[in-house]
């Protein structure tokens, strides 16, 4: 059985921007460490055509995605649960709320992206698996077709041998 070669995207950066534009950066984000983390990524997954890559970038994506909102979260913590603050009843009630519903918001959109996340792994696996499949249904073909002629070349051969 015949092995698959990795697909490998081409180590410039502009072609893989033409079709799936510019990272989701905002203008505080590591692009560094966003093209670390994608080239971690394809390291590990090693993407064997164009639609395991599409589904690495969407995971790459949400994946800073969540970064992101954990980062702004843990921004948000200390402001709200600061010690050496002292609170009026009107700046307790009126601040708080506020800030804990973003905290709250922040949390579900983390754990929103983490399902999406997950979809997405599984999805690639079930990619991979169909692949598989179809790959092995083809080489079985390719046997069946290439065992089919050696039996009719093998029958060609007797019937010329009993003529003989």
């Amino acid at each position: 059985m015949g092995t698959v070669e990795p697909y490998r995207p081409d180590s410039d950066s502009a072609p893989q921007n033409l079709i799936f534009g510019s990272p989701p950066l905002c203008k505080d984000d590591d692009r560094e460490a966003y093209n670390e983390l994608l080239k971690r990524l394809i390291d590990l997954i090693k993407p064997t055509d164009i639609i395991e890559e599409i589904l690495v970038r969407d995971y790459v994506d949400l994946t800073w995605e969540r970064l992101r909102w954990r980062r702004g979260k843990a921004k948000l913590l200390p402001d709200i649960f600061s010690s050496d603050r002292t609170f009026g009843k009107y700046d307790w009630e009126s601040k708080f709320p506020i800030k804990f519903e973003i905290v709250e918001r922040a949390d579900h959109l983390i754990a929103l992206a983490e399902r999406r996340c997950q979809a997405i792994l599984r999805e690639l696996e079930y990619y991979r698996c169909e692949s598989q499949i179809l790959s092995n249904r083809t080489l079985q073909i390719e046997n069946d077709t290439n065992l089919k002629a050696g039996c009719e070349g093998l029958r060609d051969d007797e019937q010329k041998q009993g003529q003989s």
